[in-house]
C-alpha cells in the first residue's frame, strides 16, 4: 500500500511538472490547441525522452518559446531567434549531433551514451548516400522518430530489440522503395523464420541478434566478405577461433566466399543439424568437395566418427531407460551419459576446424564416457535379471511352503 501511494505521488508530480512546462512554453501551449499533425507533438509530453529531461521544442526547431504565440507570433517564430520550423531531412543528422556529439552535455543525462553517433553515421551506407544527395536513406528520425522519442529499453520504442526488424523493414522490406538500390527486400521475412528470429519472437530471447547487431546501427554497413566470421564471432567466439585455424580460412579468402555465411546463411540462418556434415545427399560438404578430394574424405571420416559417438550415446540411453523403467537406480550412470552428450556438443563444434585429428582430440572424452554409460546400462539390466531370478526363486519357495502347509493341514485333519 505504501509503495502504491508513492507511485501515485510520483505520477502527480510528473503531471504537475509537465503542466508547468505547458504554461511556460509557447510551442506546447499553442500546438496543444491546434489540430491534426500540428497537434501531434504535444501528445507525447509524458513519454518523449527529450521533454522528460526538459529539452523542449525550440532546442530542435529554434525560435523563442518564452513568447506566447497569440501575443507575438512573429517573435515566437522569428528566424533571427534561430527558428527553422521543420528541419530538412538532409540536415537532421547534423541537427541531432549538436547535442549528441557534445560529451559534456550528454554526460549530464547519461554518462554511458556514446557521443560519436554522427561521425559513425557519416561512415555508414546511409550517411554516405545522404552526403551524395540521396534523401531517401534513413536519418535519425526514421529510426528513433521525431517526436515521442523513447529510450531503447522501452518496449514501445522502435529501437527495442523486438521492434528493430520492423523498424529496418519499413524501408528494407518495401520493394518499391528499395528498387533503385537493387538489393533484396525479403531480409525481414527470412530473419523471422531463422533461428535468431525464432529465438527473439517465439522464445522471447532478447539477447538474440537483430539487424544492428550484425550491420551496426549508426555506422550501418553491409559486412564485408572477410569480416563475416568476426561479425558472427561476437557471439560465436569459439567457432570463429576454430574457423580461423581451419583450411577453409585460406580457401574461402582465395575464392571470395563469405565464411560462416557460406554454410549457415545470413538472414535465414537455420538451426544446425547432423545432416549438414558428411557426404550424404543434402550435406553442405559435397557442395564444394568432389569424391576424389581430400576435403571429401575428411568430411566422410569426421561424419563416421560423429555417428559412432551418437550410436554409443543412443545405446546407453536406451539401456539405462529400460533399466530405470524396471526400477533400477541409474542416477550415477545418467550423469556419465550427460558427460558424453556434452562431449558430443563440443565435438560437433570442432567441425569448424575441419580436421580429423582435432575432432578425435575433442571427441575422445565423449567416446570414453559413452562406453562407460553403455557398460553401466548393461550392468543395470543384469541387475534387473538378477532381481527377476531372485523373485522367481523366492516365489518358488513360497509356493513349496504353501503346498507343504496344505498337505500338513490335510494329514493332521485340522478343519476350517
Amino acid at each position: 500500500m505504501k509503495t502504491r501511494k508513492i507511485f501515485v505521488i510520483l505520477i502527480f508530480l510528473q503531471g504537475y511538472l509537465f503542466a508547468q512546462t505547458d504554461a511556460n512554453n509557447s510551442c506546447i501551449n499553442c500546438h496543444s490547441q491546434l489540430e491534426d499533425e500540428l497537434l501531434a507533438p504535444t501528445k507525447y509530453l509524458q513519454t518523449d525522452i527529450h521533454l522528460k529531461n526538459g529539452i523542449t521544442c525550440e532546442k530542435c526547431h529554434g525560435g523563442n518559446a518564452d513568447v506566447q504565440y497569440e501575443d507575438d507570433a512573429e517573435a515566437a517564430m522569428n528566424p533571427r531567434m534561430g527558428y527553422i520550423g521543420a528541419p530538412a531531412k538532409k540536415d537532421i543528422p547534423k541537427l541531432c549531433s549538436k547535442c549528441h556529439s557534445n560529451p559534456a552535455y550528454i554526460r549530464k543525462f547519461n554518462p554511458k551514451m556514446p557521443t560519436d553517433q554522427y561521425q559513425r553515421y557519416l561512415t555508414s551506407k546511409h550517411g554516405q548516400l545522404l552526403q551524395q544527395g540521396d534523401e531517401k536513406v534513413a536519418v535519425c528520425t526514421d529510426c528513433h522518430r521525431n517526436h515521442n522519442i523513447q529510450p531503447a529499453n522501452m518496449t514501445t520504442s522502435p529501437i527495442y530489440p523486438t521492434n528493430i526488424p520492423e523498424t529496418c523493414g519499413k524501408c528494407h522490406a518495401d520493394a518499391d522503395y528499395m528498387k533503385p538500390y537493387g538489393i533484396p527486400t525479403n531480409q525481414v521475412e527470412k530473419y523471422k523464420n531463422s533461428i535468431h528470429g525464432i529465438a527473439l519472437f517465439e522464445k522471447g530471447d532478447r539477447s538474440a541478434p537483430v539487424c544492428n547487431d550484425c550491420h551496426g546501427n549508426h555506422g550501418a554497413v553491409p559486412p564485408g566478405v572477410a569480416s563475416i566470421s568476426h561479425v558472427c564471432g561476437t557471439c560465436h567466439l569459439s567457432q570463429m577461433e576454430m574457423f580461423e585455424q581451419s583450411p577453409h580460412k585460406k580457401a574461402y579468402a582465395e575464392m571470395g566466399l563469405p565464411q560462416c555465411e557460406a554454410c549457415h546463411g545470413n538472414h535465414d540462418v537455420i538451426a544446425t543439424n547432423p545432416n549438414m556434415l558428411g557426404i550424404a545427399e543434402g550435406a553442405f560438404c559435397i557442395e564444394c568437395h568432389d569424391e576424389d578430394s581430400k576435403g571429401y574424405k575428411t568430411a566422410k571420416l569426421i561424419k563416421q566418427k560423429e555417428d559412432s559417438l551418437i550410436s554409443a550415446i543412443e545405446m546407453a540411453d536406451s539401456l539405462l531407460g529400460r533399466a530405470e523403467k524396471a526400477g533400477v537406480e541409474v542416477t550415477d550412470a545418467k550423469i556419465i551419459l550427460k558427460q558424453a552428450e556434452d562431449a558430443l556438443i563440443k565435438a560437433r563444434n570442432s567441425v569448424h576446424y575441419f580436421s580429423v585429428e582435432k575432432f578425435d582430440e575433442i571427441a575422445e572424452p565423449g567416446y570414453k564416457t559413452a562406453r562407460k554409460a553403455v557398460v553401466a546400462g548393461f550392468d543395470a539390466l543384469k541387475e534387473v535379471q538378477n532381481r527377476r531370478r531372485a523373485l522367481a526363486v523366492f516365489s518358488l519357495i513360497i509356493f513349496v511352503v504353501a503346498i507343504s502347509l496344505f498337505f500338513k493341514i490335510k494329514t493332521t485333519g485340522i478343519k476350517e
